[in-house]
């Protein structure tokens, strides 16, 4: 709790300090221009978070770049971009690379999302243990009658693409370096789920981050002809309950899909890159975490007046 109010001090304090510069005196925590990589799977909760900080902070200039985990990492090490939303941290040997040029990237936790698996409306498959799950994504189980005599057919295994993080999430799930061979990448995640929309053995994987966007009319169309799949505990004795991806299910770690979103900051000074990510932390940004159905890192506070004579 002690480390949670510093940091909601710190912010502030940040915030507060820099609301007045940035009028053609360089760069502060919220005035200037920021190159920012975003993981294209986080595109959703990434343009919520910077349309709200642009609205607040009129002098500053946000400029997002979409690509792949893979590209948005190599952005950041090469200096193209000055902060990356991602969903892991950097390995060893890409804090070398930044080591090495005496930078000590700054770590912001932002969020938990979720892997979402999508089947087909006329897909009966609703329910997956663990287990079956692992089958499916390790290239074991390659047929829906390898489940269940539910339904037939091939399972076709849709991701957005190779470079994605949603792919290195699975292949790190699975402890394999490949994808199984039934496997098919397409371009984005819009094409995810409207392959599943159109294909009752298909099988989508994408991100919950993408589920929570009520504003994208390309994706809506499609939610009437997909349901998300409901998985079983990783830890499960028995499999008779099955989770959804929904806070709820975050919260109480329920579901076993679960993945962190962060900021990583190469900036070695406190630019507009250090006040975007206090922004992101904040209870102002987290509440935009919270209205995009993912869980906030730091949880808002919520107050309660009240009125005389209650």
């Amino acid at each position: 709790m002690n480390k949670l109010i510093s940091l909601l001090f710190s912010i502030s304090s940040i915030l507060l300090l820099n609301s007045c510069g940035g009028s053609g005196l360089g760069e502060t925590a919220t005035s200037g221009g920021l190159n920012i990589g975003i993981d294209e799977t986080l595109a959703p909760i990434g343009d919520a978070e910077i349309d709200v900080f642009k609205v607040a902070y009129q002098n500053a200039q946000v400029m997002p770049l979409y690509k792949s985990e893979a590209e948005i990492i190599a952005a950041l090490l090469s200096n193209n971009v000055s902060t990356a939303l991602l969903t892991r941290q950097l390995t060893p040997e890409e804090n070398k690379v930044l080591e090495e040029r005496k930078i000590k990237p700054v770590v912001t936790p932002i969020a938990t999302d979720a892997l979402v698996l999508l089947i087909n409306k006329n897909n009966p498959n609703a329910n997956l243990s663990y287990k079956q799950l692992l089958q499916i994504l390790s290239g074991e189980a390659t047929d829906w009658k390898q489940l269940n005599n539910k339904q037939q057919g091939k399972i076709n295994l849709v991701f957005d693409n190779a470079g994605s993080s949603i792919v290195n999430n699975v292949l790190k799930l699975t402890n394999t370096a490949k994808l199984p061979a039934n496997s098919y990448a397409v371009k984005t995640n819009t094409e995810v789920i409207a392959y599943v929309a159109k294909n009752q053995n298909g099988l989508g994987i994408t991100s919950l981050c993408w589920l929570g966007d009520d504003s994208n009319d390309s994706i809506n169309q499609y939610y009437s002809d997909v349901n998300v799949v409901a998985i079983g505990k990783k830890d499960a004795i028995k499999d008779t309950i099955y989770y959804q991806p929904t806070q709820e299910n975050l919260v109480a770690q329920n579901y076993p899909l679960q993945r962190p979103i962060m900021l990583i900051n190469r900036e070695s000074r406190a630019g507009l890159a250090t006040g975007f990510a206090a922004f992101a932390a904040s209870e102002r940004g987290q509440r935009i975490v919270l209205s995009a159905g993912l869980f906030p890192h730091y949880m808002p506070t919520r107050e309660i007046i009240l009125k005389k004579g209650f």
